[in-house]
């Protein structure tokens, strides 16, 4: 895949995975992710995008300030619980 050359710029986040490791998936069990790999997986650049991308940068350096994160040793939880989700039909995609 082709891409703009400043996306090599953007700071890269290093995980470590424990499964990873063990299973013998990546050396030592860091796995590192660039901005280009939520390009990919967004399947598109935007503002969006970008955000979430910095926005993650910013608080695994706040979460973890003197190492390397652990890939199991976060969670994100959603301000409204399962029991009370939207119902499909209210759902919109967001413009980019």
């Amino acid at each position: 895949m082709s891409y703009p050359a400043f996306y090599d710029a953007v700071a890269r986040i290093t995980l470590h995975d424990p499964l990873a490791e063990f299973l013998g998936a990546a050396d030592k069990g860091l796995i590192e992710y660039g901005y280009v790999d939520a390009v990919k997986l967004a399947g598109h650049s935007c503002p969006t995008v970008a955000g979430a991308y910095l926005m993650t940068l910013k608080a695994l350096a706040r979460l973890y300030p003197d190492g390397t994160p652990h890939a199991a040793g976060f969670a994100s939880n959603s301000a409204r619980p399962n029991r009370q989700a939207l119902p499909a039909s209210s759902l919109r995609w967001p413009a980019c």
